[in-house]
């Protein structure tokens, strides 16, 4: 900005007017104007002169002008000492400084102030400024272009790394939610709706009731997002992650969600919860099946252990003599661990009962004929089931190669099961095993181990009943159990 200095009227103040006057005189003028003593100082100033320079009035009383002036000291003295000395205005050039520091142009015209012995009286005009350079209007379309292209690059980097982020929120399938703490409305996405079980009518990207949201929460888990979201606002927490139950309207199966939050502060208030949404469910329900496995796994474990104490046991109560021991006790575990090896290709879901009885018979098969004979509809039962009767079809097989049918070449047993309706909607497991063309049998004079395996184990653990004759043409076992005890996993 430019300024003229006038001071023809300087000449016309009445004598011996002095400072006074000339201040007077000063306030009065439009255009910014300045009296400056004879010792270079800022006398007084009006507020177009502060307000040209960007300064406050009050700080250029008693300030030396050269502290605004780009002009070598001397040459400004010699200057004001010129007008000193006479009323005529003098012509000049001053550059000031303004509060910023760019330099003001300004053309002046000072004069010696009547009666102000050595005050100099500055009337400033503005001065058009010259036209800019060509070079200059060339570097500042190249500057503008360099900032246009860096917004340019700016705002690309920040599309792109949003696709990235969105790309990032699809691949994980997590569902991205906003609460507003002001009026208590969130804003949620089409996966986080989905995820919820928020009905169809719920705005997705526009703002819903916070009320709907927790709607959907398991009246059991409430307390959980609750508590976590009061950490945040009370400043304890910077982010949470938790996990919950959500209730799905048309579908009656549990649902498992993590949620994480983050708080957005203003002025060191809470004003807006961010978070994200994650589906769960397969890993809690994996979590859930490993649980019930390992506790399977003890189980059974603890009753195989008990099985095989008690093989033992009863085995060395009637076979004392060690080498028939250890004949009786090995074939007794090996047939614990065929109905093992059975369940263990189902997973332990259960096994086929003709699949059971012809593991158990197979040592006494011949490539001549078949000696036992099988007659049933297919028929799976449980774990527990599945360990009694391979144990109870070893010794009955083990009994007909010692003393029965399979004891002589012709000799042959029949196996047969059905399922009879017992009355009262309970359905039972008949199943028979009788041997046909063997020696003559006679009853024994004492229950031996694999009897009391026959009759009491069935009996025991399928609460089943057993029949079990030893007529003189061949040892017949009558077998009947609850259809209902063939179904159980055998946790009790």
């Amino acid at each position: 900005m430019s300024t003229v200095i006038h001071t023809n009227m300087a000449a016309t103040l009445p004598e011996a007017a002095g400072h006074a006057a000339a201040e007077g005189v000063i306030d009065l003028l439009p255009e910014p104007a300045a009296l400056v003593g004879g010792d270079g100082r800022i006398l007084h100033a009006n507020g177009a002169f502060a307000a040209h320079l960007g300064q406050p009035r009050g700080a250029l009383a008693g300030r030396p002008l050269a502290e605004l002036s780009t002009a070598p000291a001397n040459e400004l003295a010699a200057y004001l000492g010129r007008c000193a000395g006479t009323l005529q205005p003098i012509p000049g050039g001053l550059a000031l400084r303004g509060a910023e520091g760019a330099d003001t142009h300004l053309v002046c015209e000072g004069a010696a102030v009547r009666g102000a012995s050595g005050a100099v009286l500055l009337r400033c005009r503005p001065r058009p400024q010259a036209a800019p350079s060509f070079a200059v209007l060339t570097e500042k379309v190249h500057a503008l272009t360099r900032e246009v292209l860096r917004r340019k690059d700016l705002e690309a980097g920040l599309r792109r790394s949003e696709e990235r982020l969105r790309l990032a929120v699809a691949l994980a399938r997590l569902g991205t939610w906003d609460l507003d703490l002001a009026d208590d409305t969130m804003i949620v996405s089409e996966r986080c709706r989905v995820l919820r079980g928020l009905p169809q009518n719920v705005p997705v990207g526009s703002p819903m009731d916070r009320a709907v949201f927790e709607a959907t929460i398991h009246p059991a888990d409430r307390h959980i997002r609750a508590e976590a979201i009061a950490g945040i606002l009370a400043d304890e927490t910077p982010d949470y992650t938790v996990e919950y139950r959500v209730l799905h309207p048309t579908d009656p199966m549990e649902h498992w969600v993590a949620e994480s939050g983050r708080a957005a502060f203003e002025d060191g208030m809470p004003v807006r919860l961010f978070g994200t949404t994650l589906d769960i469910t397969q890993e809690r329900r994996a979590a859930e099946h490993q649980r019930l496995l390992i506790n399977e796994l003890n189980h059974r474990v603890k009753n195989t252990l008990a099985t095989v104490q008690s093989i033992a046991m009863q085995t060395l109560r009637h076979t004392p003599a060690p080498e028939a021991f250890r004949a009786a006790f090995t074939s007794r575990l090996a047939a614990l661990s065929q109905a093992h090896n059975l369940l263990t290709e189902t997973q332990w879901l259960g096994a086929d009962l003709r699949t059971l009885i012809e593991l158990e018979t197979a040592p006494h098969e011949t490539a001549e004929r078949s000696r036992v004979r099988l007659s049933g509809p297919p028929l799976r039962i449980g774990p527990k089931a599945a360990v009694a009767f391979s144990l109870a079809f070893h010794e009955l097989a083990t009994n007909a190669a010692k003393y029965g049918a399979l004891s002589v070449p012709q000799g042959w047993i029949e196996v047969t099961w059905s399922l009879a309706d017992a009355g009262g909607g309970e359905r039972r497991l008949e199943v028979r095993w009788r041997e046909r063309d063997g020696p003559p049998v006679a009853p024994p004079t004492r229950r031996g181990f694999g009897s009391r395996v026959i009759e009491q184990g069935l009996a025991y653990d399928l609460n089943g009943s057993i029949q079990l004759a030893f007529e003189p043409e061949g040892v017949r076992c009558a077998i009947s159990v609850p259809y209902r005890a063939l179904e159980r996993d055998g946790q009790e």
